[in-house]
């Protein structure tokens, strides 16, 4: 097949006859023929969908669930197909919820999309939060220069705050049978009882195996991971000295170890690299959900606005038409939905209580101060006095028009 060019075999779609076709890519091609002449079947049923039947099937087994079921198309062969996308007339719904992406299905691909191919960055610090497997863990670690000194733990969890009973949990590391800890670049002694004024602040790390990097080592060393992982809550911590030092030239040092940080352990001088299973932001302890495409859509409870609940927008009053005329008082009448028969027992409830309330009643509305209109929104409930919040929720509720008065 030349480059450059989709190539079909004896596609037999619809009204399709066993047709041979090449296709120049990046191209505009219009088919053109009589009604019932095989064009949409050539077009959409049988490009199209097998350019989307090959995309998703990249995809793993569990996020196939959210997309249809796609069937091949009768054709024997189509070499030289890139992922495809159609726009195609259809009679949509006019939802709220309904745009572009969900019309035309690319929200679906674009949500897979991120899931996969995006990278979480903490919002409070601005870092990149990353997950690592022990497997994934052993083998950048096998990835050192044969000699390095390896040492694997995990941080304490309970040291991430300051204060706290430190002595007491120092006894139950030690207890634990964990008698090498870290704080503050020092060993701590586990051995006896140590004051609370000798324990240092900060995190505490807990290590729990020293290794010489020797191709023999591998299974020690996923084992040692999966302990550090499993007891660190989903960290755990490498600190490394490789072979002629931490000053060794690259290309290891950037390859292996792009985000290690040069620390001082007991004097010696090690790179030291967290990593964890979790999405947890090491620089502020941060935790982050997995990714997952519901997440990303408004269209789910997981990912929508909590504000407008995935609406785009936000109903708001409308004040230049719940008061039409500002110069009116409240006993006047200024509140427009007060004067019907449903809202004038509200009313009656503000004129009885309003001084008890400093709500005046007999100024214009355009007089009352900022926090006097937002009174009248938000009603006194403590009082029993409804405002127009839950004076138009209670309309809505008894299954009346929605207000004029509500902005969407």
């Amino acid at each position: 097949m030349p480059a450059g060019q989709i190539s079909i075999r004896k596609a037999a779609v619809h009204n399709l006859k066993q047709i041979d076709l090449d296709l120049p890519k990046q191209a505009l091609v219009v088919l053109c023929g009589v009604s019932g002449s095989g064009k949409t079947s050539l077009a959409l049923d049988t490009l199209y969908a097998e350019g989307q039947r090959r995309y998703i099937e990249t995809f793993a087994l569990e996020e196939r669930a959210f997309l249809p079921r796609l069937e091949k198309p009768a054709v024997e062969q189509i070499d030289g197909l890139p992922v495809t996308v159609a726009v195609r007339a259809a009679q949509v719904s006019r939802s709220r919820r309904a745009t572009v992406g969900t019309v035309t299905e690319a929200l679906d691909y674009l949500q897979l999309l991120f899931v996969r191919c995006a990278e979480l960055v903490c919002p409070g610090c601005g870092r990149k939060v990353r997950t690592h497997t022990p497997d994934a863990v052993a083998q950048q670690l096998l990835a050192l220069p044969a000699g390095s000194r390896v040492m694997l733990g995990f941080p304490v969890e309970e040291t991430r705050q300051p204060g706290g009973d430190r002595p007491a949990l120092l006894a139950t590391l030690r207890a634990s049978g964990f008698h090498r800890v870290l704080g503050a670049g020092q060993w701590l002694p586990t051995s006896e009882e140590v004051p609370g004024a000798a324990l240092p602040e900060g995190p505490w790390e807990v290590v729990l195996d020293r290794l010489t990097v020797q191709p023999e080592v591998a299974g020690r060393l996923r084992d040692s991971l999966e302990t550090a992982f499993r007891h660190g809550r989903g960290q755990a911590v490498a600190w490394v000295q490789p072979a002629g030092g931490i000053d060794t030239p690259p290309p290891w040092g950037e390859l292996v170890w792009p985000d290690a940080e040069a620390v001082t352990v007991a004097g010696q001088k090690w790179l030291r690299r967290a990593y964890q299973t979790r999405r947890i932001c090491q620089a502020c302890g941060r935790v982050f959900a997995d990714p997952e495409p519901r997440r990303l859509s408004f269209l789910s409870p997981l990912g929508a606005c909590p504000i407008c609940q995935g609406l785009g927008s936000v109903e708001q009053l409308d004040w230049s038409r719940i008061v039409p005329d500002p110069s009116r008082s409240l006993r006047q009448g200024a509140i427009a939905p007060w004067s019907t028969p449903a809202g004038r027992p509200v009313l009656q409830q503000w004129l009885t209580q309003a001084m008890d309330v400093g709500m005046p009643v007999d100024e214009p509305f355009s007089a009352l101060r900022p926090p006097q209109v937002e009174m009248l929104r938000a009603g006194v409930p403590e009082r029993g006095l409804t405002g127009l919040d839950g004076f138009f929720r209670t309309l809505e509720a008894r299954g009346t028009a929605r207000t004029h008065a509500l902005l969407g």
